[in-house]
């Protein structure tokens, strides 16, 4: 009986080990993993979360999600108030666009709790733009 218990626990702590859990990456002007959303999401791995701490980030380029192919499903969330309100603003210069979603991004990415404002869509979109198998 004790043979088929250490192997039923063996079996298990191999499996155990081989299970990913999601990380959460935190952004924020200091003291968080990164001062960069863009960097946070070329760090992250499949299903990590990407908390925005409450605040107005400024991009200069916009910010590239799905990385032309690689399929990285993420979840990227900004702070919310007591009532839900979204305290973390993304707001592009002028000449470009705050997202770009493009390659094989499926539904298990999604972008919550943003405002996003300025910008121009260069041809298309200011706010997000998706392209490709995005959905």
């Amino acid at each position: 009986m004790h043979r088929y218990l250490m192997t039923a626990v063996l079996a298990f702590a191999g499996f155990a080990t081989s299970i990913s859990t999601a990380e959460t990456i935190t952004v924020c002007a200091s003291g968080c993993d990164h001062i960069s959303i863009q960097e946070a999401i070329d760090a992250a791995s499949d299903g990590d979360v990407i908390d925005i701490a409450a605040g107005t980030y400024t991009v200069d380029s916009q910010i590239l999600v799905g990385q032309g192919g690689v399929d990285k499903p993420l979840k990227i969330t900004g702070e919310v108030d007591a009532d839900g309100t979204p305290l973390t603003s993304i707001q592009a210069s002028s000449g470009t666009r705050c997202f770009y979603i493009f390659g094989e991004v499926g539904p298990d990415t999604s972008i919550e709790n943003l405002v996003v404002t300025g910008g121009s869509g260069l041809e298309l979109a200011a706010g997000m733009y998706c392209l490709g198998d995005s959905t």
